[in-house]
C-alpha cells in the first residue's frame, strides 16, 4: 500500500491535539519549578503556563501539521508515496 495523500485539516488537528498536551505537560513542570523555587507565589505566571502554552503549543502543532501534510502531499504527486506494508 502506498499513502499517496494525506488530509491537511486531519493532520493539522492531530499535531495541534499532541502539541497542546505536550504544552499543558511542559507548563505543569515549569510550574512546578516555579513552585519549588518559590517564585510562584509572588506572581500569576503559573495561570499562563498552564493555560497560555498548551493554546500557544497547539496552535504551532496545527500550523505544522498543515504545513507538512500540504508539503507531503504536492512532494507525494512529484516523486511518490510513502510504502507502507500492512502484512
Amino acid at each position: 500500500m502506498i499513502v499517496k495523500r494525506l488530509g491537511a485539516l486531519t493532520m493539522g488537528k492531530m499535531w495541534g491535539a499532541i502539541y497542546g498536551i505536550l504544552g499543558l505537560a511542559t507548563g505543569a513542570f515549569i510550574s512546578l519549578y516555579w513552585l519549588l523555587q518559590r517564585e510562584l507565589i509572588s506572581s500569576n505566571n503559573w495561570l499562563m503556563m498552564l493555560l497560555g502554552l498548551p493554546i500557544f503549543y497547539g496552535v504551532i502543532g496545527f500550523a505544522i501539521g498543515l504545513i507538512v501534510a500540504t508539503l507531503y502531499n504536492w512532494l507525494a504527486k512529484l516523486i511518490g508515496g510513502i510504502e507502507v506494508d500492512m502484512g
